[in-house]
């Protein structure tokens, strides 16, 4: 990834993940030269894509906080990337494939687990509020 259109500002080579390959060899064999998002020369700025997709967001009705009223921005695709990983790789993967420079972003934002959620998992995706489990078994606690 050429530095001025990355996010730190640098040269990098950066893995690719399974399924955005899987979307790339969608393109025939022949037609793949070049870059694979092509922008206008006037876009190639970070904050005007990202005011584009932001656009794109808002013209499809993307919503992603209905009490202020926010549309999808490339941040949010960002953050929805990085979740979606999250619990298919470890945290040093997703740390190098989000570019964070330190663990301790990836950890905050995408690793940093509750209790609910780890047990959710355990107990097969079933959580006390969908019924079936002890609620107070479920989080392996006594609530008093």
């Amino acid at each position: 990834m050429r530095n001025e259109a990355e996010k730190g500002f640098q040269d990098r080579q950066l893995p690719i993940t399974p399924d955005f390959t899987e979307w790339l060899l969608l393109t025939p064999s022949e037609r793949r030269m070049g870059s694979v998002f092509v922008v206008a020369e006037q876009q190639k700025r970070l904050d005007t894509v990202s005011k584009t997709i932001t656009k794109i967001g808002k013209e499809s009705r993307v919503v992603v906080n209905k009490e202020q009223s926010k549309f999808a921005s490339a941040h949010d695709l960002r953050r929805a990337f990085g979740t979606r990983w999250a619990a298919r790789v470890q945290p040093a993967t997703l740390r190098e494939i989000m570019r964070h420079s330190s663990i301790d972003t990836t950890m905050k934002f995408y690793v940093d687990l509750n209790g609910e959620s780890v047990a959710s998992e355990l107990w097969g995706k079933e959580t006390p509020s969908q019924g079936g489990v002890n609620s107070k078994l479920f989080l392996g606690r006594l609530h008093t």
